[in-house]
């Protein structure tokens, strides 16, 4: 292998991980087509928001317990009128500053996407897409405009047929190939001319992915997803498997209204690790309850607009009283969220 390659390790683990982002997301595309979600319903907000700017708090008490907030972290996000998020920006105390920047053409396909730290740019994604609106190819800089890598799809009939994945000297050195039998997707992985991974992902008649096993190149299992679901959009219940084992299992509820009410998380060996209770009110998330063991360990509170977007979010901690035997709620964290709407 060539020492090029070699210094392209990080990168590859990055790339590799957006790559199966966009394959998965290409194969159930593929299944069914579904609603391209804007940058308004992925942040679950209503109406026509152009700016939401969150400043969480530490509350805490000083030597006279006289409660005192203390921010940490804003992050400000920002929207077109078409609900596309054109910027992310997270501050956080230290102070270590991250934005990110996107732009879209006339179809409202992300044709760049920038990532700045600490106000100086870091890299640069562009994207290319078909007639179709099917992304053909992405390729990343940094700071100084220099290839760090890139990928191209291709397609027949609508369908991710190949991907080919190229280092920062523009060199291939990877090969995703797909293929599709009626409600199962095969994404076989080759590394510089060699076999290195299968995966096979299946879709129930609704287009959710119900398993999705990665196999080495011996064929053996590496991970498994298997999620069950309940109609074509609550899922019931997620377990993970590494290397044939039990890692973790995750178990949904949810009301007459198809909201949330429960998650509750197993660990490997299929005992209960902690459960949120989410409570809502009018049809709104009122609060999430936290509990680890049956135990409450924190309880968020929210609060609304007259558009229905959440403005506010208020954390406690229970803390157990040995004169009461009771457990009562400490203000932990506040969340102020402003949002602004275009006219």
């Amino acid at each position: 292998m060539k020492k090029d390659n070699f210094a392209f390790l990080f990168f590859f683990t990055i790339f590799s991980l957006i790559s199966i982002c966009v394959s998965l997301q290409s194969s159930a595309i593929a299944q069914k087509r579904t609603h391209e979600r804007t940058g308004w319903e992925q942040e679950g907000l209503k109406g026509k928001v152009k700016e939401t700017v969150a400043v969480t708090q530490h509350i805490k008490k000083n030597e006279a317990g006289e409660e005192i907030a203390e921010s940490f972290m804003t992050i400000i996000h920002q929207f077109d009128e078409s609900g596309n998020l054109i910027s992310l920006c997270k501050e956080m105390k230290n102070p270590d500053i991250e934005k990110k920047t996107h732009l879209y053409d006339r179809n409202n396909n992300r044709i760049e996407t920038r990532i700045f730290k600490d106000g100086k740019l870091s890299v640069r994604t562009k994207f290319s897409y078909n007639e179709d609106s099917q992304i053909i190819k992405s390729e990343s800089f940094d700071s100084e405009d220099k290839l760090l890598g890139k990928n191209e799809h291709f397609y027949t009939d609508g369908r991710l047929l190949r991907e080919l994945l190229y280092n920062k000297s523009s060199e291939m050195y990877g090969v995703i190939q797909y293929r599709y039998e009626q409600s199962r997707t095969i994404q076989t992985l080759f590394l510089h001319d060699k076999l290195d991974s299968k995966t096979i992902s299946d879709y129930d008649q609704h287009g959710n992915l119900t398993v999705m096993e990665k196999f080495d190149t011996a064929g053996r299992s590496i991970h498994k997803l298997v999620q069950r679901w309940s109609g074509s959009q609550n899922i019931l219940s997620k377990t993970i498997y590494l290397q044939n084992a039990l890692f973790e299992r995750t178990e949904y509820v949810y009301n007459e209204n198809n909201q949330l009410i429960e998650k509750s998380d197993f660990d490997k060996t299929g005992e209960f690790s902690f459960k949120y209770i989410y409570k809502y009110k009018e049809g709104k998330l009122l609060g999430i309850a936290f509990y680890k063991k049956d135990i409450p360990s924190t309880y968020t509170l929210c609060t609304y607009d007259a558009q229905g977007n959440k403005i506010s979010e208020t954390k406690y901690d229970y803390q157990y009283s040995k004169v009461y035997e009771d457990y009562h709620l400490k203000k932990r964290e506040y969340t102020g969220i402003k949002i602004q709407y275009w006219e």
